[in-house]
């Protein structure tokens, strides 16, 4: 991931990328969905998760930043479709950063995407 934002190491990445996978199945839900799309895109590049550009290093800081940004514009913003997907991705970027240590599919599972928000139990 070369320099750039502090990140979980490639192998811990990789792993919440094999589990939100989660076999033939593939992902269960949108949340699940989008964090497999970060975190993917995170090891391997491409069109960011929300926004579909490809500017920078997906390690980047801007280009972190510039996702969160639009995944934020997404839960906070008018009602869509897409919320679910933008709250996963949300989490897996600030998962990989050690924002939270609360896993994507932990949170997935739990059916809690903020749970280790301040003030969450």
């Amino acid at each position: 991931m070369g320099a750039g934002a502090r990140l979980r190491e490639r192998e811990i990445i990789a792993a919440q990328v094999v589990a939100l996978r989660g076999g033939a199945a593939g992902p269960a839900g949108e949340f699940e969905c989008g964090a497999l799309a970060a975190l993917c895109w995170l090891l391997e590049g491409g069109p960011g998760p929300v926004t579909g550009e490809i500017a920078g290093r997906p390690g980047a800081p801007r280009a972190i930043v510039r996702e969160l940004a639009a995944a934020e514009a997404l839960i906070y913003g008018p009602a869509t479709d897409r919320g679910d997907f933008a709250r996963g991705v949300e989490h897996a970027l600030m998962w990989a950063q050690f924002v939270t240590c609360a896993t994507p599919t932990r949170a997935a599972v739990r059916g809690r995407p903020g749970e280790n928000a301040p003030g969450a139990r």
